[in-house]
């Protein structure tokens, strides 16, 4: 399983998450978290590779961290820089 971002970091534009969770899309979730490991954005994923945009705009500045969940358990991480 992968999981990209790009740009990263970012500040003021989207954020694009490029993923392969090798598996059924059915149960798969791109999840970010806050610094603090709270659930911010939950998105399901519509099939085992592609790309999900997410607005940064109502995201606070700081560290993030993209998960690429799969029956419950994270398959895949990334951490996102997101700026003004």
């Amino acid at each position: 399983p992968s999981l990209s971002a790009y740009p990263n970091p970012v500040a003021g534009s989207d954020v694009t998450f490029t993923y392969d969770a090798i598996g059924g899309a059915g149960s798969t979730r791109l999840v970010l978290y806050n610094a603090l490991g709270e659930r911010a954005v939950v998105r399901t994923v519509s099939s085992s590779n592609g790309r999900i945009t997410v607005p940064t705009a109502n995201l606070a500045p700081g560290v993030w961290f993209a998960a690429l969940e799969q029956n419950g358990r994270m398959i895949a991480t990334r951490r996102l820089v997101v700026g003004r």
